[in-house]
Order: C-alpha cells, then sequence, then structure tokens
C-alpha cells in the first residue's frame, strides 16, 4: 500500500465486484430492441428473478450458520 492513498468504489459495480446491467445492456444481450425490452417488462422479470435468487441465497446460507451458532452456544 501507498502513503497518503486514495480509494474510490468501483462505478461499474459500486463495491460489490458485479456490475451492475442497465435495460439497454440487457436488451442487447438478450438481441431485441428496447420498445420490445419494455413492451415485454423484462425489467420487471429480471428483478423478479434476482429477488428469488437472493431470498434462496440467503436461506441456504443462513441455516448452516444458525446451526453453527447454536451448536457453539450449547458447548460454551
Amino acid at each position: 500500500m501507498q502513503r497518503n492513498a486514495t480509494f474510490r468504489s468501483c462505478t461499474s459495480c459500486h463495491g460489490s465486484g458485479r456490475a451492475v446491467a442497465s435495460n439497454a445492456e440487457r436488451a442487447k444481450w438478450l438481441q431485441i430492441d428496447a420498445k420490445r425490452y419494455q413492451a415485454e417488462r423484462w425489467a420487471q422479470s429480471f428483478e423478479a428473478a434476482q429477488a428469488w435468487l437472493h431470498k434462496m441465497l440467503c436461506a441456504r446460507l443462513k441455516k448452516p450458520l444458525t446451526v453453527q451458532l447454536e451448536r457453539r452456544t450449547k458447548r460454551d
């Protein structure tokens, strides 16, 4: 590390490590135009899918962590 270094978060991922795609980029990846992307409500579909994945991930991480913490408190 350098002295007096200035650290800034990444502008594309805002420090999360994952780039946030815009609706225009998603439409381009799907190879459809922006009007069709809006008409077929792809943005809402992506948001719903991300929310579902987040819920599933949190549930899978929470259970083992809770079990580990409960074991630790029972031993002490």
